[in-house]
Formats: C-alpha cells, sequence, structure tokens
C-alpha cells in the first residue's frame, strides 16, 4: 500500500471527515486524479500539481501511476485517513483547509469593462476551444456541425437573455447542457462559468438565482455527474482557485499582462474546458454590466 500526506482539502470535503467512517466508491481514475463518490456525491482526490477546487483532496504525490486503483473499487473516509482498497492511504492529520471566496461583483465596474475586453481578444486568438476561435481551418464536418451548435446556442442565450422570461432562458440554456464531446461537454463548461459570474451579484432584481437553480436541476439528469457537480457549485460561487484568481483579476487588476497570465492558467485546464468557462464567465460579466447599466438608466426617468 502506497502512504501519502494529504496537503490540502477543500470546505466540502472537510466537512465528510466529521463522521467516523463512511464508506467511498471510486467513480473514475485518471492520471492526475480520481473521482470518488461519498453518499452518491463526488469528490475528488488530486495530485500535487493540481490547484485547490471545491470538494477537492490535494495529495502530495506527483500522479497517480502504479497506485493500481481503478473505477468500482471501495474504501473508506475517515476523520484520520482516506484509504482505498488497501492500494493508497491518504494521511488526513493536520490538512489545511481551502475554501473558495469568490469576489463580489464591483461598484466601479472600469477596470471589469477594458479586463473583459482584454480577455475576449486574448480567447480569440490563444483560446484551446476550437469553436471560439477566429480562424480554424483544420476542422473535421463532426467538429464544424458542433461548433456552429456551440456559437449558436451559446449566442442565442446570450443574446435574449435580459429580454426573455425565466422560463424562456431555461429553455435556451437546456440546449447546451451536455452538448459537445469530452469529459465535461463544451456547452456545460460554458454554463459553469455564466453561473459563476452571476454568483457574484447580490443584487436580487436581476433574479440570476433562480435560473441557477433550475438550471442546476436540469442538469442531474441532462448530463455526466462530473459536470452536474461543476454546475452545483459554480451556482453557489464555488471554483476552483486558478478560476477564482482570473474572475478577481478582472474585476481589480491593472495591468494588461496580469489579466493575460491569470486566463492563461484557467486555459490550460482540460483540453477546452477552461477556455469554455472562461468565455462563460466574460459573457456571464458583460450581461450584469448591462443589467446593471439598464437599472440605473430606468431609475433616472
Amino acid at each position: 500500500m502506497k502512504h501519502v500526506r494529504a496537503l490540502s482539502m477543500d470546505k466540502q470535503f472537510k466537512e465528510m471527515t466529521n463522521d467516523s467512517k463512511i464508506v467511498l466508491i471510486v467513480h473514475s481514475v485518471f492520471e492526475r486524479t480520481i473521482n470518488i463518490l461519498i453518499e452518491d456525491e463526488l469528490f475528488t482526490l488530486a495530485c500535487s500539481q493540481i490547484d485547490n477546487a471545491p470538494a477537492t483532496l490535494v495529495i502530495d504525490l506527483p500522479d497517480f501511476n502504479g497506485c493500481d486503483i481503478d473505477a468500482n473499487m471501495r474504501g473508506f473516509l475517515s476523520p484520520e485517513k482516506v484509504e482505498i482498497n488497501g492500494s493508497l492511504s491518504i494521511n488526513l492529520t493536520s490538512t489545511p483547509t481551502w475554501e473558495c471566496q469568490l469576489i463580489d461583483f464591483p461598484t466601479d465596474k472600469k477596470d471589469l469593462v477594458k479586463n473583459i475586453s482584454i480577455a475576449k481578444r486574448e480567447i480569440g486568438r490563444k483560446g484551446h476551444a476550437r469553436w471560439l476561435l477566429e480562424k480554424e481551418s483544420k476542422l473535421t464536418a463532426f467538429d464544424k456541425e458542433m461548433g456552429r451548435m456551440l456559437r449558436e446556442r451559446t449566442t442565442l442565450l446570450i443574446e435574449k437573455f435580459l429580454t426573455s422570461s425565466t422560463n424562456q432562458n431555461i429553455q435556451h440554456a437546456k440546449q447546451l447542457i451536455g452538448l459537445g464531446q469530452g469529459l465535461t461537454p463544451s456547452g456545460d463548461d460554458f454554463l459553469v462559468g455564466f453561473l459563476l459570474a452571476f454568483s457574484m451579484n447580490k443584487n436580487e432584481n436581476f433574479r440570476q438565482k433562480e435560473w441557477s437553480e433550475l438550471i442546476v436541476k436540469e442538469a442531474k439528469s441532462n448530463t455526466n455527474i462530473i459536470s452536474y457537480s461543476a454546475l452545483r457549485y459554480a451556482a453557489i460561487g464555488q471554483t476552483r482557485e486558478t478560476v477564482g484568481l482570473f474572475i478577481e483579476a478582472l474585476v481589480s487588476e491593472k495591468k494588461e499582462e496580469s489579466i493575460k497570465q491569470t486566463l492563461s492558467k484557467v486555459m490550460e485546464i482540460g483540453s477546452s474546458s477552461g477556455t469554455e468557462m472562461a468565455w462563460g464567465i466574460l459573457n456571464g460579466l458583460t450581461l450584469l454590466l448591462k443589467q446593471e447599466e439598464q437599472n440605473d438608466n430606468t431609475s433616472k426617468n
């Protein structure tokens, strides 16, 4: 059995260690992450190169190669350790707790407007999602059709959001849930960013909270559990540390290079997931800015 120590655990993972002993089941295994199910909820064991994230335990191990762990293996979680089928034991003693604290939507929006424009241009030039690139010729017929659907459906949601009813916006978003290839489909990744942006706004007049909750409900039966978990946490303002730092830079950073650097780290997530999340964040924030401008104009009249 391989014995390692935990480097950090997030608040949600910490809460699960309060019971004496809980059975876990391995859901999926990758080179640097293992997803586990505890009481039907998804949690992640992540290697040391992975940043902090919701429902995640980061451990002092470069990768899971040689651990001999497979899907459906069983183990347990206790206040002292995580153990999987005699293959891996993770010591939780004195592990620091991490919690995502997403920055609030700003009152002074000058930097945000400028930084959104910078980030959108950067994604157009260097983003890893082919359907968002300004020029991309090496695509199969399938990829071109998928790209067309993603562009049309994200554009419809963005352009109609402020003038459509909650139910209409739910229908527009449903067309994105589960759409795309990969472990987390592109449509889901975009919606994760969208929900994160909305979670920053505490103004109840926007009614984004109700919409976000309904999207999560729809996603439970229309996409995989990994995407569903990301959407569920995004709706309450919980995300990876790298993404949180990017959002903070958008709101308050004055140096263009800092925006590009934090965005670059987000775009390294997955093959295209980080780029698509960032695109959702940028467009969600743009909608918040438009809504506030409309509210201000209404109050002046």
